[in-house]
């Protein structure tokens, strides 16, 4: 890869083409209607390089800005634990505070929607969140390499993963463990309009803590982009290096029409690295079919989570008992009800009352591999790409515990979203190696679909099941409450187009991968 600078002239005349300045309507937030323009520069004619090049460069980076689009894929909630601990309850509660495992706290004093209703999660630990994929002890990656790209660095973050650690139980880091392969940063205009330095600060923190917590012994490298318009040059670094056996990227845009030269670019990476034999894996997104994000009002699945070359992982809602047995397992489809007059009412909001939800879909671009033909329906795919392929751990209510540092010091909370689902996917497949003894998974796609309809995967349906808290739900990249109040979410039925069913679906693709039985199968015939 070699890095060059010039001119916008320069470059027009080196590339044979024009560049210009757009002004794209964005979300002002993941999963809201509220649009703001946003200035990007892109090539206006197709890029091409001189005819004594031409072999020798696979792709042009850095004259597409439509990568200042793609967001960061969590969300933190703000919960209220109860004074002195788990230690402190010896049975079930009657109560506001959050609940440590499903049931544990249920506000009885609101209208019990469903049989199953529960306060929600203060963040789950290492051990409940092994739990739900049924990891042993000795399922740890020792021996792998995950590779987190994003953008920016954060400073702390080994004393902060550390510091979270010892909160969740997990091991801490050894020395060299995790490393830092980020480039200087750089100011961008875009940026500052679409996603903040401190989102992608949070998203780096997650994608860290979870790849850890599933795969406690893999090693560590993240590739942090210099701002939020280099992300694919941050992967085209990871690839180019080909040191990891699988790359996370837990941020995408809400739908998959970028440009062009976006879309080759990513194929172009995504190939070379299943050459290599590294996976490529990335999140589905957080605001489900994104009819709500997408300013043309459409449902399209998330880029670049619908390239057929990358691993697209959906969300999930787990609730675990106390023994870490699963109570709850649904799909990452929230509704919200707000409390008016001791009746639970949709929200009113101008998405209606979807309230989060892992991405899924049919791509209008992407033909259908060979891989998902005679699993996917045709009655669903049409002849196209269709995703999520997996699923893992997404919905925030039921989330996971992670921590780093902010402007405001050092903050610990449950966190979720498809940024959770993509590191904990990575983790997976680090331990799938780790017992297969056998090298590199690599490209993961027709082996997981081999295994479809298997005790591989847990096959996700519609459950009847509700979560109370204090606030309304909020989307990934906000920090503030919109309100107080009473608010209810029911998980997967079907607030906007997607829900899970029996078999693949749009929601949870093939399921949730799930103990040895996916990690000493998956790669074999």
């Amino acid at each position: 890869m070699v890095t060059a600078v010039g001119t916008a002239a320069t470059v027009q005349k080196a590339f044979g083409t024009t560049l210009g300045l757009f002004r794209v309507p964005v979300p002002a937030s993941n999963g809201q209607r509220d649009l703001q323009q946003v200035l990007l520069h892109a090539p206006s004619a197709p890029v091409t390089v001189p005819m004594s090049l031409r072999g020798k460069v696979s792709g042009v980076l850095g004259l597409d800005g439509s990568a200042a689009l793609h967001r960061p894929m969590w969300v933190r909630s703000t919960v209220t634990a109860r004074p002195g601990g788990e230690s402190s309850v010896e049975a079930a509660g009657n109560s506001t505070y959050c609940a440590r495992y499903w049931g544990q706290e249920n506000n009885q004093a609101v209208p019990q929607r469903y049989p199953r209703q529960s306060n929600e999660n203060c963040g789950y630990n290492f051990a409940q969140a092994r739990a739900i994929h049924r990891l042993g002890p000795e399922h740890t990656g020792a021996g792998s390499t995950v590779g987190i790209v994003g953008a920016y660095s954060l400073s702390t973050m080994v004393s902060d993963l550390n510091r979270n650690a010892r909160t969740v139980g997990a091991p801490q880091l050894r020395p060299g463990q995790y490393v830092d392969k980020s480039v200087p940063e750089t100011e961008h205009p875009s940026c500052n309009a679409t996603t903040s330095r401190e989102s992608w600060n949070g998203e780096q923190a997650l994608d860290a803590e979870a790849a850890h917590g599933i795969a406690p012994q893999a090693r560590l490298v993240y590739y942090g982009a210099g701002n939020c318009t280099q992300l694919y040059e941050a992967l085209a670094r990871a690839v180019s290096e080909g040191e990891t056996d699988v790359l996370s990227l837990s941020w995408g845009t809400n739908y998959e029409n970028v440009a062009e030269a976006t879309r080759t670019e990513l194929t172009q990476l995504a190939v070379q690295a299943a050459i290599q034999g590294q996976a490529v894996v990335a999140s589905s997104g957080d605001a489900g079919d994104n009819s709500t994000a997408n300013p043309a009002g459409k449902a399209s699945p998330t880029f670049p989570a619908v390239n057929p070359w990358v691993t697209s992982v959906g969300g999930t809602s787990v609730g675990l008992n106390r023994d870490n047995s699963v109570a709850v397992l649904a799909g990452w489809q929230n509704t919200g009800f707000s409390l008016v007059g001791g009746v639970w009412r949709p929200l009113a909001t101008r998405d209606g009352a979807f309230a989060g939800g892992g991405g899924g879909g049919v791509s209008a671009l992407y033909d259908a591999p060979e891989w998902q033909r005679g699993v996917v329906p045709q009655s669903i795919s049409g002849g196209k790409r269709a995703m999520p392929d997996v699923a893992a751990t997404g919905d925030a209510n039921t989330g996971i515990l992670v921590g780093h540092t902010t402007a405001a010091g050092y903050v610990e909370g449950p966190t979720g979203g498809t940024s959770w689902s993509a590191p904990s996917l990575a983790g997976l497949l680090a331990n799938a190696q780790q017992v297969q003894g056998a090298g590199r998974i690599g490209f993961a796609n027709p082996a997981l679909y081999r295994l479809a309809g298997s005790d591989a995967f847990a096959d996700v349906t519609q459950e009847s099941a509700a979560v109370w808290q204090q606030y309304l739900p909020r989307y990934p990249g906000t920090s503030t409450p919109t309100a107080r109040g009473s608010y209810l979410t029911t998980k997967d039925e079907k607030p906007q187009s997607l829900q899970s069913t029996k078999g693949w679906d749009v929601v949870t693709g093939l399921g949730m991968p799930t103990g040895a039985a996916f990690l000493s199968r998956l790669g074999r015939g």
